[in-house]
């Protein structure tokens, strides 16, 4: 994702455990980064149906574990959306992750 920013000449910081980027400057980081933090805006990038549950997730073998893989990317999206003080933004190609609640309306 920060190349594809780069790309097009948008300037943004990768955070990972050992940086946080300069003060003013948006941030890329992966879901599981983003736990404990709080922001302004978030942008949710990726959450289509194929994206978030992974297939390996779907196709476990035991209904048992089937459920308990949703119940953690459901966690982990919940944990990634709730990041979002203000503004909360969530892109995916397609059709939505089934994590995600059905609009409003809809």
């Amino acid at each position: 994702m920060q190349r594809a920013l780069d790309d097009r000449g948008l300037s943004a910081a990768f955070v990972d455990r050992d940086s946080a980027g300069p003060p003013g400057t948006p941030v890329v980081m992966t879901m599981y980064r983003a736990k404990g933090m709080e922001f302004a805006k978030v942008v949710l990038i990726g959450v289509g149906a194929k994206a978030v549950l992974r297939g390996y997730l779907i196709d476990a073998p035991l209904e048992e574990e089937r459920a308990d893989a949703l119940r953690r990317q459901r966690s982990l999206l919940y944990v990634a959306a709730t990041r979002a003080r203000d503004e909360l933004v969530v892109v995916y190609v397609d059709k939505p992750s089934k994590l995600l609640p059905a609009p409003a309306g809809g």
